[in-house]
């Protein structure tokens, strides 16, 4: 999934036009500490105890949030909660056996994408220029791994290492898990994003640069694939291939070895493409200004809705519920929610 820095912010900003809306903005939202929040000011949800979530139907199971960075790990989900001020923002969850819902770690700013492991759950902070983690029981101090980098974006982890890419210094970090040393490992065209391990190899996508590239976990030569006008903007694996979504382009699918020859469309997506997941049979994507998020099956290139709601843009799946959150209500009266719906069969 494609972080809030996925186009750079200020004046040297790309403008994207999706469909009549010239957006001058990170993922459809503005970033960067001059940017506005909408002006409904959104509280942290209190604990609850309602029982687990069940996914039997597409229902609200995190009211009145917006939810940022859906990641789903142990059962839990966790995602970015963006506040009133991008400086205070905060780290939430919600288990999927209880219900519970809370806090994990309050006052972060701008919480851009999260990842969890066994021991840690880590998020990178755009703003804050910090790598982090903490224990997921939210006992003991927040661990700063990385200080003052010029923007965290995304974040992927191996049995060993977490590796990070800096949107605006343009490198591939990669992280000691045991020793905390942080390290150079690689650099992109222009402003790495989000990342993707498979086997021995670090994949990660340009938006700037127009490319998606791949090198070995420890560093060394890169691989670069160009996609053409668009902007790489999400990646995910099923079996022996990797897909790829692009902002104002389509769904590509690319074999692990990221060559051209390998490269085809899938399908053609409509311009305001969000973000991109897979189940064991299934892509999932979103479709923010369409309101749909939408699904295809991995052995036909037919499509179809699973549900339609409003503005809908981060997707994740566990083994047995499909979440997305919907971040603003643009068509409607709804509030930005988070919902749980059953997979695709």
């Amino acid at each position: 999934m494609t972080d809030c820095a996925s186009l750079r912010p200020s004046s040297t900003l790309i403008p994207i036009q999706i469909g009549g809306l010239a957006l001058v903005s990170c993922c459809l939202l503005q970033c960067g500490p001059d940017s506005k929040r909408p002006a409904e000011e959104m509280e942290i949800p209190a604990e609850t105890q309602s029982g687990a979530i069940t996914c039997d139907v597409a229902q609200v199971v995190v009211p009145s949030v917006k939810a940022y960075a859906l990641t789903v790990a142990d059962d839990r989900v966790y995602w970015s909660q963006w506040m009133d001020d991008p400086f205070n923002d905060a780290i939430m969850f919600l288990s999927l056996d209880t219900g519970e819902i809370g806090a994990l770690v309050e006052n972060v700013p701008e919480p851009t994408q999260i990842t969890v492991d066994d021991g840690h759950v880590y998020w990178t902070s755009g703003f804050g220029g910090t790598v982090n983690r903490i224990d997921p029981s939210g006992i003991g101090p927040v661990q700063e791994l990385v200080q003052g980098a010029s923007r965290p974006s995304g974040i992927v982890l191996d049995a060993t290492h977490a590796y990070w890419s800096d949107f605006f210094a343009g490198t591939i970090n990669r992280i000691d898990k045991e020793t905390g040393v942080s390290e150079i490992i690689g650099h992109s065209p222009d402003s790495p994003s989000d990342m993707l391990i498979v086997d021995d190899s670090l994949f990660w996508v340009d938006p700037n640069g127009r490319a998606v590239l791949k090198m070995p976990i420890s560093g060394g030569q890169t691989t670069e694939l160009f996609v053409g006008e668009g902007y790489p903007h999400g990646l995910v694996r099923r079996a022996d291939h990797i897909y790829l979504m692009v902002l104002q382009g389509p769904i590509l699918r690319s074999d692990l070895d990221l060559s051209m020859e390998s490269l085809e469309v899938l399908l053609d997506a409509a311009p305001s493409t969000g973000t991109i997941a897979a189940t064991t049979s299934h892509l999932i994507w979103t479709h923010p200004m369409a309101g749909l998020v939408k699904a295809m099956p991995f052995d036909s290139t037919d499509t179809y809705e699973l549900a339609g709601v409003d503005w809908p843009y981060s997707v994740a799946v566990s083994t047995r519920c499909l979440f997305w959150a919907t971040v603003e209500g643009h068509v409607g009266p709804s509030e930005p929610s988070i919902w749980a719906a059953p997979l695709p069969d």
